[in-house]
């Protein structure tokens, strides 16, 4: 077998084992679209030449990373895992494109794997979860009980949409701040159609900067592929601020400049009181 396909398999082994506490051959059959005695074989195939790194644990039905295991396939930065949990086929992509090219990413942020392991049940399952975490609003570890019900990607950063029971109300909680390691509760009381703004679609128009000549509105206008000079983004209430921001608009300030502001948010009024 070609190696770079047969590390892909590896990769993928490793990937669940580390992220999500386990890996069987279904998830392999998801994942490549084989056999399930192919993905058995695979996965025997890399326990054999990493003998050390997975056990089977029968009560997960699953194989699982053992104490002295060390990742071969795959760094520890969590925005690999989560990467792939929004475009699935990402992990895997192998090409090289004949045509320079640069991307700038900004610094990531430190997620344990064990954080993510914890989130990912507590989803899957519809548990609570108990959690330690820090915010600027208070940067001392506290001990709070969360309801997971969805990770999101806002730009540069990940974050968990949960409910807070020390608040009573839906929160977003930054992966980067949870310590320590979660401990899984009962079942959830809460579910997502509970979370009013996740559920309610919200509009939002951008249009260019009043200030601008017509000329360079036009610019702006081409750049968007706006409509009648405006950009329709539909969203729902608790993604707002989030659009915003990957807009690079900050309602409370208007730059100097036209040219440095280009986009205007058309009904502020009506979403300001999403806004954070």
């Amino acid at each position: 077998m070609d190696t770079d396909k047969q590390n892909l398999y590896f990769k993928f082994i490793e990937l669940l084992a580390y992220w999500q506490g386990g890996v069987n051959s279904t998830e392999l059959v998801r994942q490549f679209d084989i056999s399930a005695k192919y993905a058995k074989d695979k996965i025997s195939e890399y326990k054999s030449k990493h003998n050390q790194n997975i056990k089977y644990d029968a009560s997960l039905k699953k194989f699982v990373l053992s104490q002295s295991y060390s990742l071969n396939y795959l760094s520890k930065n969590a925005n690999e895992y989560l990467d792939w949990l929004h475009h699935p086929n990402s992990l895997f992509i192998n090409h090289q494109s004949p045509i320079r090219s640069h991307i700038v990413d900004a610094p990531q942020r430190d997620v344990s794997h064990l954080v993510i392991q914890g989130i990912v049940t507590a989803i899957q399952k519809k548990l609570r979860l108990d959690v330690d975490y820090v915010s600027l609003s208070n940067p001392n570890t506290e001990g709070r009980v969360i309801q997971p019900l969805c990770m999101v990607k806002t730009g540069v950063r990940w974050h968990l949409r949960a409910f807070d029971e020390k608040n009573q109300e839906f929160r977003d909680f930054v992966l980067s701040r949870f310590k320590g390691r979660p401990e899984l509760m009962d079942k959830q009381t809460v579910s997502p159609s509970d979370d009013e703004r996740w559920c309610t679609e919200q509009v939002l128009i951008f249009e260019p900067d009043s200030r601008l000549s017509d000329d360079k509105k036009r610019v702006i206008e081409s750049d968007y592929s706006m409509q009648n000079g405006q950009l329709i983004i539909k969203t729902n209430q608790a993604l707002v601020q989030y659009v915003l921001q990957e807009m690079q608009i900050n309602p409370n300030t208007v730059h100097m400049s036209p040219e440095g502001q280009q986009l205007i948010l058309k009904n502020y009024d009506e979403v300001k009181a999403l806004l954070f």
